[in-house]
């Protein structure tokens, strides 16, 4: 694969975040990629919608695949996000054969940010990785999505004050 593909498989992948982000959720999109450059799934955050905060864009695409029989060590996952430690436990565990992704995950990333489990000698899997792609642009979305929840929490505490001041 090479940057054109990468750039267009995370743009693929930003469309699915822009989907959580109209229906309420953190705006993380993933798409998986066959070795024949084939979009074969897929998802966003569900962790509202199915009020389970595992429901990781990662894991619902992982557990997708599984489903229907993929063979994970032929894919390529492309994340608007650095996956998390969670997230990126399981796709060392399933054997991924390639990540790439947006924005860094400053707080939780699992494979370059915070942690990077694909050192861990353990997981006895070499799986290649590449950050940063279309890293702005993930990242907008994901600040734009934090500003607005933050906006929507201030209004409701300043009409929740004013309420509560007006029964006194």
């Amino acid at each position: 694969m090479n940057d054109r593909n990468d750039e267009f498989y995370i743009m693929e992948a930003y469309q699915e975040a822009r989907r959580a982000f109209q229906e309420g959720e953190v705006p993380v999109g993933v798409v998986m990629v066959n070795n024949k450059g084939e979009i074969i799934l897929r998802e966003h955050n569900r962790c509202e919608q199915e009020e389970n905060p595992l429901a990781h864009a990662e894991l619902l695409i992982i557990e997708k695949a599984t489903k229907l029989g993929i063979d994970l060590e032929e894919t390529t996952l492309y994340v608007t996000m650095e996956p998390c430690l969670m997230c990126a436990s399981a796709i060392m565990l399933v054997r991924i054969k390639r990540l790439v992704y947006g924005a860094k995950n400053r707080l939780l990333g699992g494979f370059e940010s915070n942690f990077n489990v694909s050192v861990e000698p353990n997981f006895q899997h070499n799986i290649r990785t590449k950050g940063g792609v279309k890293a702005q642009e993930c990242s907008e979305l994901l600040e734009n999505f934090f500003k607005k929840l933050r906006r929507k929490k201030n209004g409701e505490e300043i009409r929740r004050t004013q309420n509560h001041s007006c029964n006194h």
